[in-house]
């Protein structure tokens, strides 16, 4: 009997300073198609960067998860 194996990926993305939104959302995109490229499921993605979140917030989340 074949094993389902579930693959899960958390993003972290860093934007230059004052990116627009529009860049911003290719990234998300971007990264949600490679990940399901790759065979992932895409279950957040962290901005960091001058308007995402700081730096050392974004990392102590990933701690957390």
């Amino acid at each position: 009997m074949p094993t389902l194996v579930t693959r899960l990926a958390v993003g972290l993305l860093h934007y230059r300073p004052y990116a627009s939104q529009s860049e911003r959302s290719q990234g998300r995109i971007s990264l949600a198609l490679l990940a399901a490229s790759k065979g992932y499921g895409l279950v957040e993605v962290f901005e960091t960067g001058s308007n995402g979140l700081c730096e050392d917030v974004a990392f102590q989340e990933l701690e957390i998860v």
